[in-house]
C-alpha cells in the first residue's frame, strides 16, 4: 500500500521544480516566474598569461579560465521548452567578466563583472572536461526581479591566437518577487 503522505510529499517536491541549477541555486518554489526567454551566447575570451611555473603537462587542453570574457546574449526565436517568451528582455549590449587567479592563496579565482562592478552577481567557472571551461554567471536587476542566467563555454583553441571563441546558452527570467539572496 502506498503511503499517501509520502506520495503527496513526492508530488509537491516534483511540482516545485526542485531541479534548479546555477551558482548556489536558490529555491524559488514560493516565487512566481512571470516569464523567461532562452538566449544564445557568442563572444571571445582573451586569456591571461600562464605563470612560468604552470604545469606543462596540463598543456593547452586544460581549462584556463583566467582572462577577460566578453560576450553578448541574443534572444532565441523560441524557448526550448515551448513556453511563451517574455514580451521584452533587457539584455545588455555586452557582458564583460574578468577572471583573476591568486597563485599565492590556493589558486583561488576572483571574478569582476566589469560591465557593472556594483551589480548583484554570482559568478564561477568550472571545467567541463576535455579542456572545456563553462561559466555560470548570474546577474540580477537592482530589485532582484530580473535574472540573466548565462553560461558561456570556452573551448581551448591554441590556433586562434590571443582570442578564444565563446559560445553558449542562457536564460532571461522575470519574477514577481526579489530573487537575490546574497
Amino acid at each position: 500500500m502506498i503511503d499517501k503522505r509520502l506520495l503527496a510529499a513526492a508530488l509537491m517536491f516534483a511540482a516545485t521544480g526542485a531541479t534548479s541549477c546555477g551558482v548556489d541555486a536558490v529555491d524559488t518554489s514560493v516565487n512566481k516566474e512571470l516569464c523567461h526567454t532562452d538566449v544564445t551566447i557568442t563572444g571571445t575570451m582573451v586569456p591571461a598569461a600562464k605563470p612560468a611555473d604552470y604545469d606543462p603537462e596540463l598543456g593547452d587542453t586544460n581549462c584556463w579560465p583566467v582572462g577577460e570574457w566578453t560576450f553578448t546574449a541574443s534572444p532565441r526565436a523560441t524557448n526550448e521548452d515551448g513556453s511563451t517568451q517574455c514580451p521584452s528582455t533587457d539584455l545588455l549590449a555586452e557582458y564583460k567578466v574578468k577572471v583573476e587567479r591568486d597563485f599565492v592563496n590556493d589558486d583561488l579565482d576572483t571574478y569582476t563583472f566589469v560591465t557593472n562592478p556594483n551589480a548583484k552577481a554570482r559568478m564561477k567557472v568550472s571545467s567541463g572536461g576535455g579542456g572545456l571551461c563553462e561559466g555560470v554567471f548570474e546577474f540580477y536587476s537592482d530589485n532582484g526581479m530580473v535574472l540573466h542566467n548565462l553560461h558561456p563555454a570556452l573551448q581551448p583553441a591554441p590556433s586562434a591566437g590571443a582570442n578564444h571563441p565563446l559560445t553558449g546558452h542562457g536564460e532571461f527570467h522575470m519574477y514577481d518577487t526579489d530573487q537575490w539572496v546574497p
